[in-house]
């Protein structure tokens, strides 16, 4: 018994001490570093000083030898030597087809008068429009009726859709505000750190370019601003300058995005034990609701 219980309090150790290695890896941060200019975008994601993106690929090996080797060709010149084409032959072919070929359509007699043909087509191009007169009166009716049907369909399918909508929009009303509150505070766990932003703008009259340059400041304090108020960010450098007498736009940026992975599982856990509140209290009330109604 002693024995079993030692190694019982072994295999304890070792699971909360790889729990403690776990949980103390998980409190390094993620960075993903990117650089971007005129010359295209580079990124890296990197965890515990190990890229994990993207990756290198690998160069492959051109050994294989290259298709369609010439003994093929030399077999299929040997098969074109060996069919004899000769002209007699080539004249039998010929003739055998001219025999095979049907005879000409026999034009009509000329004892026949043209106008009982003439008379013949127009009666019978007459009956077909009499026809399809008739098979368009007796189609309306049956159209229009199946147009009304089609129409009740229609609409009961949407009443039973939005219907639908409704009643998975009641189910998951209540998860949304405190979803809401902390997929916020999951923005704002991300870290972003403007390590160094140049912009140079210009054109050729100094009024214009007095007002692109005032534009162009606006513009990326705006954004700082949009960016500061979803994530944590810190701006390092962020320089912003003017030419004059010259039509010129240059820019490149230097950032990193951090993110403590546990953290983040803080927050989904959280997440997932608040909705898991909120299903069994939804259960309970219903089942309340179905007892009252049954001693009802």
């Amino acid at each position: 018994m002693a024995i079993v219980g030692l190694i019982f309090r072994v295999i304890g150790w070792v699971l909360l001490s790889l729990i403690l290695l776990l949980i103390i890896l998980l409190h390094f941060s993620a960075v993903v570093r990117v650089h971007i200019a005129a010359d295209g975008l580079r990124w890296n994601v990197k965890y515990l000083g190990l890229t994990l993106a993207p990756r290198k690929k690998k160069s492959k090996k051109t050994d294989k030898k290259e298709d369609a080797p010439s003994e093929v060709y030399d077999e299929i010149d040997d098969e074109i030597a060996d069919l004899d084409l000769g002209e007699d032959d080539l004249e039998s072919d010929i003739e055998k087809l001219e025999d095979k070929q049907p005879d000409a359509p026999s034009e009509p007699s000329e004892d026949e008068p043209a106008d009982s043909a003439e008379t013949k087509s127009e009666s019978s191009v007459k009956a077909d429009k009499r026809s399809k007169k008739e098979s368009v009166k007796k189609d309306k009716p049956k159209k229009e009726k199946s147009n009304k049907t089609d129409s009740k369909r229609n609409e009961g399918g949407l009443r039973a859709k939005i219907d639908g909508l409704r009643s998975k929009y009641a189910m998951i009303k209540p998860y949304i505000p405190y979803t809401w509150k902390m997929f916020k505070k999951l923005l704002k766990i991300i870290r972003i750190r403007i390590d160094d932003v140049r912009l140079t703008v210009g054109r050729e009259d100094a009024h214009e370019a007095a007002i692109f340059y005032g534009q162009t400041q606006a513009a990326v304090s705006q954004l700082l601003t949009l960016l500061a108020g979803m994530f944590t960010v810190k701006v390092k450098k962020c320089d912003i300058n003017c030419r004059f007498a010259e039509n010129y736009f240059y820019g490149s940026a230097d950032l990193s995005v951090r993110l403590r992975p546990s953290t983040a599982v803080w927050i989904v856990l959280l997440i997932a034990f608040n909705a898991a509140g909120i299903w069994i209290r939804q259960k309970l009330a219903s089942r309340k609701a179905l007892k009252s109604a049954a001693q009802a």
